[in-house]
Formats: C-alpha cells, sequence, structure tokens
C-alpha cells in the first residue's frame, strides 16, 4: 500500500521567513510550490533577497551567546 501525503485545509498554504524568531515577509517576492504528481499550486514560499539572508545572519549571529549556553537537557 503506497503512502498518498494530501494537504487539509486546515494546513498552511504560505510559508513566511522567520527571522529572529518571528515569521516576516521577505523582500523577494513570493514563489508557487508545485505538486509535482498534478502540477497543482499547494503554496507559496517567500523568497528571500541577499539582505534578507544578512539580516536572518545578524540575527542568528545575535542570538548564538545565550543559545549556546543553554543546558540541553
Amino acid at each position: 500500500m503506497a503512502f498518498v501525503p494530501s494537504l487539509s485545509a486546515a494546513a498552511p498554504t504560505h510559508f513566511p521567513l522567520h527571522v529572529a524568531g518571528a515569521p516576516r515577509e521577505g523582500a523577494g517576492g513570493r514563489r508557487d510550490v508545485l505538486d509535482p504528481a498534478t502540477g497543482r499550486v499547494i503554496a507559496t514560499v517567500v523568497e528571500a533577497t541577499a539582505g534578507d539572508v544578512a539580516e536572518a545572519c545578524r540575527a542568528a549571529a545575535e542570538a548564538f551567546p545565550a543559545w549556546a549556553a543553554t543546558d540541553a537537557a
């Protein structure tokens, strides 16, 4: 028996960037995600620009010391 995944009506259909723990739209617009079996649009994702990536890297570098000091347990 083959597994056939499907998106329910409750599944998210747009996926934003996440920078500094918060969702946000990027400056690069949106791109459709297609179901390869049907060619149907099943979601959209944000296209990040170089500026978006630089901002995410700055946020990650700022958060790293606190994250690194977190107890693994």
